[in-house]
């Protein structure tokens, strides 16, 4: 078992971690922000607060674990927001619709950072898919057009690597 307390907190928050690995032969914490990275050897058990400080940072918390000779790694992303102002502060209430649209995007932007890459990945190629199948009743030349987009990116894939 490895939990955090909270996935979005704000700078100068206390995050709390907890794990439980009873039958581990040894188990350590790593904190990676941006560059700056932690390790801490840990209990088989128990809960440790830290303080985060680096706003804008996607600060990756892993417990990783030897069992038998196998080592195991469970990640969480911590999303560290900018800290609240200590004096009163007012804003400008614009409730149009272009304000709420950006809201609404920026909102999803937060969510969508919170995946990781494999699971973003996997999203778009079901997003893509989704769209090819509505779209092909009603252009069927849509899919020699899908087709042949899949074999130009797989062929870029190919030669990235």
């Amino acid at each position: 078992m490895f939990k955090i307390s909270k996935r979005i907190i704000r700078a100068g928050e206390i995050l709390e971690i907890s794990w439980d690995c009873n039958s581990c032969d040894s188990q350590e914490l790593l904190i990676q922000t941006g560059a700056k990275k932690s390790v801490l050897p840990v209990e088989t058990s128990g809960t440790k607060k830290i303080k985060l400080t680096a706003p804008g940072e996607k600060t990756v918390i892993s417990l990783r674990t030897v069992k038998n000779g196998k080592e195991h790694v469970s990640s969480k992303r911590v999303w560290v927001r900018a800290a609240k102002q200590q004096y009163d502060e007012f804003e400008y209430v614009d409730d149009s619709i272009w304000n709420r649209v950006k809201e609404f995007f920026r909102k999803l932007k937060l969510r969508w950072n919170m995946f990781s890459p494999e699971r973003q990945r996997l999203y778009i190629v079901l997003t893509v898919l989704a769209v090819h199948l509505l779209l092909q009743p009603y252009y069927p030349s849509f899919s020699l057009l899908f087709i042949y987009g899949l074999i130009a990116y797989l062929i870029y894939k190919v030669y990235k690597m």
